[in-house]
This record gives C-alpha cells, sequence and structure tokens, in this order.
C-alpha cells in the first residue's frame, strides 16, 4: 500500500503542478516553497561569498569544499523543487499524505532558516 501510493503521488506531481493555481493549499505550498529556496539560497551564497559566515552542517560544508558553495545551494536547490513538485501531487491515503505533509513542514522549516539568515545578514553587515 505505502509503494503503491508513493508512486500514484510521484505520477500525479506534474499534474499538480499544472493545476496548482486552481487549490489553495497547492499554490499556498508551492508559494512556501519558492520562498524558502530562493531567500535560503541567496542568503547562504551572499553571506559565505562576503566571508560573514561559515556552514555549520560538517556534510554540506564538505560537500562545498568539493563543489564549492554555488554548486552546493543550487543542488540543494534543485532538491528542494524536487521535494515541492512531490508534494504538488494527489495523496490518496495516509502514507502519501503523511509525505505531502512531512515536505510541507520542511518546506517551512527551510523558509525559517532563509529568514533567520536574512536577519542575521542584516545585523552581521
Amino acid at each position: 500500500m505505502l509503494r503503491s501510493e508513493l508512486i500514484d503521488l510521484a505520477r500525479t506531481a506534474p499534474g499538480g503542478l499544472a493545476v496548482a493555481h486552481r487549490s489553495a493549499l497547492r499554490t499556498l505550498l508551492l508559494l512556501v516553497w519558492t520562498l524558502a529556496i530562493v531567500l535560503d539560497g541567496y542568503t547562504t551564497v551572499a553571506m559565505m561569498g562576503a566571508g560573514i559566515s561559515e556552514e555549520a552542517n560538517p556534510v554540506a560544508a564538505a560537500a562545498m569544499s568539493v563543489i564549492g558553495v554555488l554548486g552546493y545551494t543550487m543542488a540543494a536547490s534543485l532538491l528542494s523543487a524536487a521535494l515541492c513538485l512531490l508534494a504538488l501531487g494527489r495523496p490518496t491515503g495516509l502514507y502519501s499524505w503523511t509525505v505531502v505533509a512531512t515536505i510541507a513542514l520542511v518546506g517551512c522549516a527551510k523558509l525559517a532558516q532563509g529568514a533567520a539568515n536574512a536577519l542575521l545578514w542584516v545585523q552581521l553587515t
């Protein structure tokens, strides 16, 4: 059941993007994720590029040392966009609704992190 619900969610995701304007929930999810991706990505690149902050996550810092801050930020943004797209699919049961709710919470956390980065940037400059 879990596998079939997740496959259905992934299969309906592109269609969810096409009709997002007709669903308040999908529109809100798309808005949160778009703001989160742009805000977190921009502030990360700007602050690290200016040398006023360092990456606290050791795994991300190691990846940034290999592919650079911009490369890592772009890869993380693509992953975030994929998560957002998946959440725009049509959930059919408890498992897929749980996945969508979890992705929505991750988007909210990413938006909060972007806002925290922006506040920190303002304070440090």
